[in-house]
């Protein structure tokens, strides 16, 4: 067999994965190819380096942490900003909101005209049918128009 094939298998034959036929050919090989045996010796060596004993044990805790830790940070980038503003700020939206309405109404309500005499109320016309065509009679707009004129 190549060096190749060979070098591909060492690995399979330390762990004792080979079969027996398959076995016997790469023994037979490093008894014959100094290259393909050094490279046996190296993989026994660090085999050995890895394999003398010493296992740490993780903290019985740690895959709970872990996936505490992954939950925590997708919740993170996943949660919307209403969410944030739910939990603190809404109130406070809510109380500035009101606060907005009722200055917006007094700033309105001071733009308005008074109708406090009836001198005044009569300068002002809420409506003014006489730019378009005579409402017909009887008709639902023609008993509006009636009705505000003679609340003036």
């Amino acid at each position: 067999m190549k060096c190749s094939v060979i070098q591909q298998k060492l690995s399979a034959c330390l762990d004792g994965e080979l079969e027996d036929s398959q076995n016997f050919l790469v023994e037979s090989h490093l008894k014959t190819c100094q290259t393909c045996a050094t490279e046996f010796e190296k993989l026994k060596k660090m085999d050995a380096l890895l394999d003398d004993g010493v296992r740490l044990r993780p903290h019985p805790y740690l895959l709970t942490r872990v996936k505490a830790s992954v939950r925590a940070s997708l919740e993170k980038q996943t949660r919307p900003l209403w969410a944030f503003l739910h939990k603190g700020l809404a109130p406070a939206f809510v109380v500035a909101g009101l606060l907005l309405g009722i200055v917006i109404g007094l700033q309105l309500n001071d733009n308005l005209p008074s109708r406090a005499t009836t001198e005044q109320s009569a300068d002002y016309s809420i409506i003014d049918a006489n730019f378009v065509e005579p409402l017909p009679s009887g008709s639902i707009t023609a008993t509006y128009v009636g009705l505000v004129n003679s609340m003036q």
